[in-house]
This record gives structure tokens, sequence and C-alpha cells, in this order.
């Protein structure tokens, strides 16, 4: 039987990331039950990017709104007036990304509605991605034992598989979130770079499998 999988390169601090939420799990509903989704872990606040979100906020307080107005989602006042005003809350990809290796380990299949619950809880609720307990509260609301949860956070295993995403993406030469690929077989086509609405986001898709079935 043929593979047919969407490829979710996205990572928890990109704004457009959380702007593209909806689209993505519109088409989940519609696609999933032909389609395979699997979400992969960006990595695009590491290194010498981590460090408190105040060293960003200028930018973050410009894009916020071509944000809002392109894609229709909302950031929340916990983290306009909260987090993102306070300016000391570091921002770093890497627990997002250790979170999302343990639930997809854990919990296959709820990757992607992880990951927009993530970005909902950084960028409306205010919750700090480094923080250990905005991984209690997700944890709970996707049936996870809390407290193991955290515990998880600092085993080697999940540390590992959040650098084999990192690695994964490197390799795709993804150049910005969010990025969605199309895997056929071994062929891979890329369907967006960058925000899209769901109406092209469909387009695109159609396209590329009539051409793929002709």
């Amino acid at each position: 039987m043929a593979t047919k999988k969407l490829i979710y390169f996205y990572d928890a601090l990109c704004g457009w990331c959380y702007g593209f939420s909806p689209v993505i799990q519109e088409l989940y509903q519609q696609a999933s039950d032909s389609i395979a989704f699997e979400v992969v872990s960006g990595g695009m606040v590491l290194g010498e990017r981590e460090g408190p979100i105040g060293e960003v906020a200028p930018y973050i307080k410009d894009v916020y709104r071509q944000v809002e107005h392109t894609t229709g989602v909302t950031f929340g006042e916990p983290f306009l007036q909260g987090i993102l005003e306070e300016g000391t809350t570091r921002f770093s990809s890497w627990y997002p990304a250790v979170a999302m290796a343990i639930v997809q380990d854990l919990q296959p299949g709820s990757d992607l509605a992880f990951a927009c619950a993530l970005q909902k809880a950084i960028y409306h609720d205010g919750k700090p991605p480094a923080e250990p307990d905005t991984y209690r509260t997700l944890a709970h609301s996707f049936d996870l034992d809390p407290e193991k949860f955290v515990l998880y956070l600092e085993q080697k295993m999940y540390h590992e598989k959040a650098q084999e995403q990192f690695d994964r993406t490197a390799k795709f030469r993804i150049g910005g979130f969010p990025t969605l690929v199309l895997e056929l077989d071994d062929e891979y086509f890329v369907l967006t770079r960058g925000y899209m609405s769901l109406e092209v986001v469909q387009f695109r898709l159609e396209q590329v499998l009539k051409a793929h079935q002709a």
C-alpha cells in the first residue's frame, strides 16, 4: 500500500505556526482518514537564540499583529501584558520539543493536538515554555500523569528524541516554519513554506495527489 503522510515541521515558539494551528487542525479533520499526520519539532530557538523573551520583544510586538490580521488567531493578554511585557521569561525550543517527544511516545497520534494546545498555552494563556508547571497542566489535559511527565522532561531518552527531530529538520533543509511536506512512497513534496490558508493548502495537496496518480 502506498505511503501517504503529511509531515508538519513546526516550532512551539513560532508565532506563524500558532496562526497556522486552525488550518492544520481542519486539514487533519478532513484528511486523517486517508493520510497519516506527523509533527516534527524544528528547533527554531536554540543555542545563541535562547534567552529572555525581552531580547526579541520588539520583533514579537510587531509580528503578532501581522499574524492576527492574516490568520485570525488571537494572542492573549496573559501573554502580551504578562510574559512579553515583563520580559524575563526564558524562550527556548528545547523543552517544547522534549515534551513533544514524550507525547509521541506515550500517546501516539496526539502530537498534532498537543502542538496546537502547547502553542495556545504559550501565546494565548501566557504559560512559560520552559517551566514544569506548563507541562503539568498540558499533561493533565491529555490524560497523562503530570508528575511523571515532568520527570520525563529530564530523561536522556527524550532529549535524544528531541535532538533527532532537530536533525531531521536540518536534513530536510527546512528554512522556516510552518512547513508542510507530503510524503508519497519515497518522494517528498513541499506544500507550504510559511503560513498558507486552508484553501491554498487543500489546492496544493489535491494537485500533488492528482499528479502522482496520473
